[in-house]
């Protein structure tokens, strides 16, 4: 009987010992592969960017001028640009939030009188969130797919944007006269 203890005692002994430490090598097999997806680096190039398919609009000549003194929707233009190139370089700079946060501020606040309505004020932070949403993306675990439909999402924003500025400067200069009665 003491021996059927004392191997009982054993063989359990064994069987924690042994799961306890395959636990840890599992543990530390996860570790390393979720280092080795943090570490990968996804590319995106332009012609990424080409097959995303979406409405572009341009601004019309009477919106050009409106928007032309207008010089952080100039920088703006420029961020969305390099992004279309694949270059996203502006969402991975350590400051990169206070940056993107700080140039929606400056946009806001410099947009001319003419262009000051609420639906395009609430574009602009679309436009903002689908930033500030790559922006959480590039700096935690991603895939391509997922980053291609963020950057459509901020060139669809891009283009509503557009496209109201271009409905506003039309509709202002409208002419319509009022029959009287």
């Amino acid at each position: 009987m003491y021996t059927y203890k004392k191997l009982s005692f054993f063989t359990i002994s064994i069987l924690v010992l042994t799961s306890i430490l395959s636990c840890t090598n599992t543990s530390k097999k996860n570790d390393d592969i979720k280092d080795e997806q943090i570490n990968t680096v996804i590319t995106i190039t332009s012609k990424d960017v080409e097959t995303l398919e979406y409405i572009d609009y341009a601004f019309s000549n009477a919106a050009s001028s409106v928007i032309s003194n207008w010089a952080k929707f100039t920088e703006l233009e420029n961020h969305i640009q390099s992004i279309t190139t694949g270059n996203l370089s502006v969402f991975k700079d350590i400051d990169s939030k206070t940056i993107i946060s700080s140039l929606f501020a400056d946009l806001r606040n410099e947009i001319p009188l003419a262009l000051k309505t609420t639906p395009i004020l609430v574009r602009i932070t679309v436009l903002e969130t689908f930033f500030l949403k790559i922006e959480d993306l590039i700096k935690y675990e991603h895939s391509k797919g997922d980053l291609l439909n963020d950057i459509k999402e901020i060139l669809v924003a891009r283009s509503n944007i557009i496209l109201l500025i271009n409905k506003k400067v039309e509709n202002d200069s409208q002419n319509i006269t009022k029959p009287s009665f």
